[in-house]
């Protein structure tokens, strides 16, 4: 199985442009490349070159891609407690018993449902290349 790179996240994300575009459905079985996919069907710029070290309580969730239990949806990409080296959002108080680990990823420009970062996480597994 291969890891996720930064042009497997810009070729979701075309086909999610294209598909925008034609009502195509192009499919993914990663989370993380669903999520890109979403992003360029709804337009949102990305700037690929943006790759962060964040930080975050627990492992990366399998799909690569954080829960909104509250809104029952799926974020657009992992969540983080904050950027490595900034100050953490205040929600994470309630993930504080859990590890905190670092992940390497691509800093979206739209954040989570309670204002957290969100990242595509690079060199997580990946089902679809």
């Amino acid at each position: 199985m291969s890891k996720i790179t930064v042009q497997h996240y810009k070729t979701a994300y075309a086909y999610g442009v294209r598909d925008a575009k034609t009502g195509g459905l192009t499919g993914w079985r990663t989370g993380s490349l669903q999520a890109a996919h979403e992003m360029g069907m709804e337009g949102i710029s990305i700037n690929w070159d943006k790759i962060v070290i964040g930080e975050r309580y627990g492992d990366l969730p399998e799909t690569g891609r954080s829960f909104n239990y509250a809104d029952n949806t799926a974020e657009f990409g992992v969540s983080l407690s904050n950027i490595k080296g900034e100050k953490e959002i205040g929600s994470s108080m309630w993930f504080s018993d859990r590890k905190k680990v670092e992940v390497r990823g691509i800093l979206l420009p739209v954040t989570g449902s309670d204002g957290e970062p969100l990242i595509l996480p690079l060199d997580i597994d990946q089902y679809d290349f």
